[in-house]
């Protein structure tokens, strides 16, 4: 079914986030006659806006190929004050992800390399957030949540670790 949108205003593909929620209800009304109730109801659909898929498609298939390189210190974790950065034993790991886009139903992959860390480490994990992001008159509104959390080493003895 096509939908258009009313005036000036787009239509976005339905959305179920945490905070943020883009959703299309349809009501419909009976009426009937003045000493009878008039039944209501009302349900939720789901808009998908077309694209160019050409264009699209092309973007995803050169995301896809391409890998993303990662370092992790106490100098490149952010919203901490240095006073309690101080405070974190010195470390570095490395690594890189095989893809920057991830397909939800395919393996995850990357490698782990632990370069230095001055305390033992007990454990690694990985945790998948989601970061909701909208835009409003006053700028723009971001919330992070935790979709997943996996622990993927126990008690680390190696420097080297395969995600996969």
């Amino acid at each position: 079914m096509l939908i258009r949108s009313g005036g000036n205003v787009p239509l976005f593909d339905t959305y179920h986030g945490v905070y943020i929620s883009v959703k299309y209800f349809i009501r419909a009304k009976l009426k009937r006659g003045m000493l009878q109730s008039s039944p209501e109801t009302s349900t939720e659909f789901y808009v998908e806006v077309p694209t160019d898929k050409k264009i699209i498609k092309s973007i995803k298939k050169e995301e896809s190929k391409r890998g993303v390189n990662f370092t992790i210190s106490p100098a490149k974790i952010r919203n901490i004050t240095s006073r309690l950065r101080n405070r974190i034993p010195n470390f570095l790991f490395e690594g890189n992800l095989t893809f920057i886009n991830c397909n939800i139903d395919e393996p995850f992959k990357g490698e782990l390399v632990i370069r230095h860390s001055e305390r033992k480490i007990k454990s690694i994990e990985l945790q998948l957030v989601r970061v909701e992001r909208t835009s409003y008159a006053e700028g723009e509104a971001r919330e992070a949540t935790e979709v997943q959390n996996i622990q993927i080493a126990d008690g680390v003895h190696h420097d080297f670790y395969n995600v996969g």
